[in-house]
């Protein structure tokens, strides 16, 4: 997809907060970049933006970047969360918790090209700027499901309170299991 420079609307606008900004001429600046690909690697790679994958970003998001109507993070300045494809930590789930939380929507590009990011660059974008507040929230939703399947599944086992206690701090193993990670340590060892 080549974008020409000239089909890219308000080049001369002030962004938000940001004062004046720097102009260039057309020429200038198609004499470097004639593509989304090329303006792409400009970012990424001597800018140092944080973006997502190039086939999951417009050339109108990479625009705003530029220009300063949304804020950019820098890629040594972005924190990398896991979070698993559990009900409760969807697309929708994550927007839902960002909407707490205002100034997140200046990192993200428009609404209707949201549904193009992949979910881990959303999650990881959330734990950059929001940080320990969404880890936590991440942690809730898997106890949450993690419970749901235990209860679901009847995995649990009813006891008396005592004897849990005991249980609990009991030092007993089970020989099959002390047979199984004997045999996995060996194996693992043989294999080096």
């Amino acid at each position: 997809m080549n974008a020409n420079v000239n089909q890219i609307p308000g080049a001369r606008r002030q962004a938000q907060n940001f004062g004046q900004l720097a102009q260039l001429t057309a020429s200038e600046y198609a004499a470097k970049f004639q593509s989304k690909r090329e303006v792409y690697r400009f970012l990424a790679s001597e800018v140092h933006v944080f973006l997502p994958p190039f086939e999951n970003v417009t050339v109108w998001h990479l625009k705003d970047v530029q220009s300063g109507a949304k804020k950019r993070i820098k890629s040594d300045q972005a924190k990398h969360i896991n979070v698993p494809q559990f009900e409760g930590l969807s697309i929708k789930d994550m927007q839902a918790f960002a909407t707490a939380y205002p100034q997140l929507a200046r990192y993200f590009p428009i609404e209707k090209e949201m549904e193009k990011l992949p979910r881990q660059y959303i999650a990881n974008v959330i734990y950059t700027i929001v940080g320990n507040p969404f880890a936590k929230w991440v942690e809730s939703q898997m106890r949450k499901r993690n419970d749901k399947i235990k209860a679901e599944q009847d995995m649990m086992i009813d006891m008396d309170p005592e004897i849990a206690e005991i249980f609990k701090a009991s030092q007993s193993v089970s020989g099959k299991f002390l047979f199984l990670s004997t045999f996995l340590v060996h194996s693992s060892i043989i294999n080096l």
